[in-house]
């Protein structure tokens, strides 16, 4: 399974990282923003699985969301934030919904239904 994990905050981006390798037999590619996670997926690449954090300075959640349904991709969508209520405007069956930060096993759990 690939999955591309997104997360602004350095500290949280490390431990998450670290726990999801430890978990989750996977190919785990890391950005700190939406922006760098549309330009990479703007460059063909392709993943199975999406988890972001919701609120970042360099391109929200919600908008890196907008992006991978208004491109078609096959990817499934997780976001892991602590934002108490995500404005999220698109409806999508990829879309897995909001797992708050700190559950680390229900979002462990749902990566290994994924794969």
């Amino acid at each position: 399974m690939r999955i591309l994990y997104v997360e602004d905050e350095e500290t949280m981006r490390e431990l998450i990282t670290h726990m999801i390798k430890m978990h989750i037999e996977c190919d785990l590619v890391v950005v700190h923003s939406g922006n760098q996670a549309i330009k990479l997926l703007g460059n063909d690449q392709n993943f199975d699985v999406i988890v972001s954090d919701y609120q970042m300075p360099e391109g929200d959640g919600g908008k890196l969301l907008e992006y991978v349904v208004q491109k078609g991709l096959s990817s499934y969508f997780i976001l892991f934030t602590n934002t108490i209520e995500p404005r999220i405007k698109v409806k999508n069956e990829k879309f897995l919904g909001v797992i708050p930060k700190f559950q680390y096993e229900k979002l462990f759990k749902q990566l290994k239904n994924i794969s």
